[in-house]
């Protein structure tokens, strides 16, 4: 099974020094399921705006 979604050294900040999000690695596969949780304000949607290009990564690579 080949990575769909491929994750590494991704940090995004909005205007911030320290970044809301920082994943040092991260690989989804075709056809697998993926459940994001965690309490508010932890970077769910975020990741998601970055998945969906809506937003731009500060530093690392993402790719779909």
């Amino acid at each position: 099974m080949s990575v769909e979604i491929k994750i590494r050294n991704l940090k995004f900040s909005y205007h911030e020094a320290n970044p809301i999000l920082d994943i040092p690695s991260m690989d989804i596969k075709a056809g697998e399921f993926v459940f994001l949780y965690g309490p508010s304000g932890t970077g769910k949607s975020t990741l998601l705006e970055l998945l969906a290009g809506v937003l731009k990564c500060s530093s690392g690579e993402l790719s779909i």
